[in-house]
């Protein structure tokens, strides 16, 4: 997997997860008493909905006993940690990333080939430890262009 794809797959696996705990929210149903599994609390939903943050970033607890899995009934405490295992999943995989070798590696033998093609006529060539200076013609001009090690060309 590229870095690319693991991007998107941990970026769909978060909204998976977040999106199931928004669903999953108990102050998004239509009685008027959410009822604490843990504690045996009853909550009122409107008062609870206006004080906790609208945007969701983890399991609700409840204000009494501080559970997590309480306020939520055990289908939606399964389909969140299964959303939450497949995202920590996703997100251990980061290991199996390849490094993207899509990008060009020219070598300098090639950079001074496509030098040399640039001109109509090679007068001189003179190779130095540092880089390699080619003399010639391009269209009627006499011109010096030296290659680099690192594989810049520059005008002499």
């Amino acid at each position: 997997m590229t870095k690319n794809e693991y991007d998107m797959k941990i970026e769909k696996a978060m909204k998976r997860y977040y999106d199931t705990l928004e669903k999953c929210n108990p102050f998004n149903v239509k009685s008027k008493y959410v009822t604490c599994r843990s504690c045996g609390s009853k909550l009122n939903r409107e008062y609870m909905a206006k004080n906790y943050l609208h945007v969701i970033i983890s399991q609700v607890k409840c204000p009494v006993c501080n559970s997590e899995v309480g306020l939520y009934s055990k289908t939606f405490n399964e389909r969140i940690n299964k959303a939450k295992a497949y995202y920590d999943k996703i997100k251990d995989s980061k290991s199996t990333i390849k490094e993207d070798t899509t990008t060009l590696s020219y070598t300098l033998k090639d950079v001074i080939k496509t030098t040399e093609d640039r001109f109509d006529y090679i007068l001189e060539e003179h190779k130095t430890s540092d880089f390699t200076e080619i003399i010639g013609i391009i269209g009627g001009d006499v011109l010096t262009l030296r290659v680099y090690k690192d594989g810049s060309v520059c005008e002499k």
